[in-house]
């Protein structure tokens, strides 16, 4: 019975991830205030990654795969296995991995080699170990290998490592089968129920002859993910227990690798340049919104309605035309603004869909609440921060009522957070769009520092990790996204003030 395809997600809609096996937002596990893992149904889980503690113990086989076409390597793979159980009477003490190699006598270990060790450009590529020190079969295989040439083999260490880094690429599957096939037919470890063995393990004992390698290659992984515990010196079978393993070796690999190599780091050439068509059209859209000002305004008096709604259209302007005048709409500075934008847009459209004299009110108070609050708190110091004007803040503070007779609400204005405010207000979309990522450069998140000033190492013995940034690294460019905003804040305000017209249109990523 042929096994019904997974069904996908509803809630997945963007078109290039509808292939995507990713569990969606809906179908996390939600736990107070955390969405728990999907995996976290299963109860605790024990995770062993495979780059940092799997790769090291199998580096031959990686060697292997970079070196080599995949026919020839997996006919390799075939006959090291086979060598193993037919010639080899202590197969089931044992596994291919290094940490079981370095337990093998002289005699075992040549005739699992053999043929591998017959063809050139293997045996010359393995010479690549003997860069290791930390390996703990490297007496085996300054034996059977000739003196490496360190700057050829680095790079082939190198190349395997990235070949083989992806845990799901092709070549990382192909070491998997050769481990899991090691130890259900040399070690006869595994038993399975005969369906099972039908459906299952016959594709895997074919890979990759037959079966629908959708299906096969997962179940590689998840069985190899079974056997990495029989690779600990913790092993309980009795088999394996006559063999004593030495110490495992991963982290001193990876540390070796840190000492012996160096970072490769790529500097930007590129810098984005200002948006001058953008810039120009920005500057002309403000222009008429400040005509459109005076031509609605009815009074001189405090005006929450009018001067809120103008204001906060032309506030949004200003972050996008100062992110549009330099580089910073393609950089950090750039998600900032835009964040800013979409927290100016939520809230315009909020008090539009409320449209009540209080609410307007509420706004506007609450602000020079934040005003007096600032000025306050600042007169408890003798030099107040540099960028603070206190004298503008006094005259903030007092602009509407002298600030002795005005209120500080300490929550928010309207009693909402800015998710509810949307969620209220109908754009909830825009929130979920815009709000996240964008907030994590305004909060310092790891994820935000990581994007703006650290870049990935791009030697694979480095595990691909994260160094400074020797120069800025460009990001997608705001304006696209700053211009679909400011257009909903500059349709908000004709629905406001009729009848306003002009409308954003050019800012895009090539100006």
């Amino acid at each position: 019975m042929r096994k019904k395809p997974k069904r996908k997600s509803p809630h997945i809609r963007n078109p290039q991830f509808a292939d995507s096996n990713y569990t969606s937002i809906e179908d996390h596990p939600r736990r107070g205030g955390t969405l728990a893992s999907p995996f976290s149904r299963l109860g605790p889980v024990q995770l062993t990654r495979w780059i940092d503690e799997a790769l090291p113990n199998v580096l031959w086989m990686a060697v292997l795969t970079a070196a080599l076409p995949r026919s020839i390597y997996l006919k390799m793979f075939h006959t090291v296995l086979q060598a193993l159980r037919d010639r080899v009477p202590a197969r089931k003490e044992l596994l291919l991995v290094h940490v079981y190699l370095a337990t093998m006598t002289d005699d075992e270990f040549d005739t699992i080699f053999a043929e591998v060790l017959a063809h050139p450009d293997a045996k010359h590529a393995l010479s690549s170990l003997r860069l290791i020190d930390s390996l703990p079969d490297r007496h085996h295989w300054d034996r059977v290998v000739d003196q490496p040439d360190d700057n050829s083999h680095w790079s082939v260490l190198a190349q395997a490592v990235a070949r083989t880094f992806d845990h799901q690429s092709e070549a990382s599957t192909d070491i998997r089968w050769l481990k899991v096939m090691t130890v259900i037919v040399c070690q006869e470890r595994m038993r399975f129920p005969e369906k099972l063995a039908e459906e299952v393990i016959a594709p895997i004992l074919a890979y990759p002859s037959k079966g629908d390698m959708k299906r096969v290659r997962p179940s590689i992984r998840s069985l190899e993910l079974m056997c990495r515990s029989f690779e600990s010196s913790d092993v309980e079978s009795p088999e394996v227990k006559q063999r004593v393993l030495p110490s495992y070796h991963g982290d001193a690999f990876w540390q070796e690798m840190w000492v012996k190599q160096k970072c490769l780091v790529l500097a930007n050439t590129e810098h984005p340049d200002a948006i001058a068509d953008g810039v120009r059209e920005l500057q002309a859209v403000r222009t008429a919104v400040e005509e459109h000002f005076y031509q609605s305004a009815t009074t001189t008096a405090a005006d929450p309605r009018h001067e809120g709604a103008f204001g906060l259209v032309l506030y949004g302007m200003e972050f996008v035309i100062n992110a549009a005048v330099g580089a910073g709409h393609a950089f950090s500075e750039g998600r900032l603004a835009l964040r800013t934008v979409m927290e100016a847009f939520v809230t315009l459209h909020y008090l539009l869909t409320k449209d009540d004299p209080t609410i307007w009110a509420q706004y506007r108070n609450y602000g020079s609440g934040q005003a007096k609050l600032a000025f306050l708190k600042n007169l408890r110091f003798e030099d107040a921060p540099d960028f603070v004007d206190l004298e503008m803040l006094e005259k903030l503070a007092n602009e509407d009522v002298w600030m002795e007779f005005q209120s500080v609400e300490l929550g928010h204005w309207a009693n909402l957070n800015l998710r509810k405010m949307a969620d209220e207000a109908g754009v909830k979309d825009v929130y979920d769009r815009y709000y996240d990522w964008t907030s994590g450069f305004a909060h310092g998140q790891w994820a935000s520092v990581r994007d703006t000033v650290m870049v990935t190492c791009l030697n694979p013995l480095h595990r691909f990790h994260r160094v400074p940034s020797p120069t800025p690294m460009p990001m997608p460019s705001i304006l696209p996204d700053a211009q679909k905003l400011l257009n909903r804040m500059l349709d908000d305000l004709n629905q406001l003030y009729p009848s306003f017209k002009p409308r954003l249109k050019g800012l895009r990523k090539d100006g």
